[in-house]
């Protein structure tokens, strides 16, 4: 996937997100491919580094 369609599907998330007081639809979920992180309590620092180990 080149860098103009995964900017392209992020907008269509942030979108879905926006005109539905930012609540997931199930079968939205389900078209796309994606790791679940619960964020805790950590700070912006900590909280990268979390979604950086997770996507190696």
């Amino acid at each position: 996937m080149d860098k103009s369609n995964i900017e392209l599907s992020i907008l269509t998330i942030i979108k879905s997100l926006v005109f539905n007081s930012g609540n997931w639809k199930t079968e939205e979920l389900f078209k796309y491919d994606f790791k679940r992180l619960k964020h805790i309590d950590q700070n912006y620092f900590e909280w990268k580094i979390r979604l950086e180990k997770a996507f190696q």
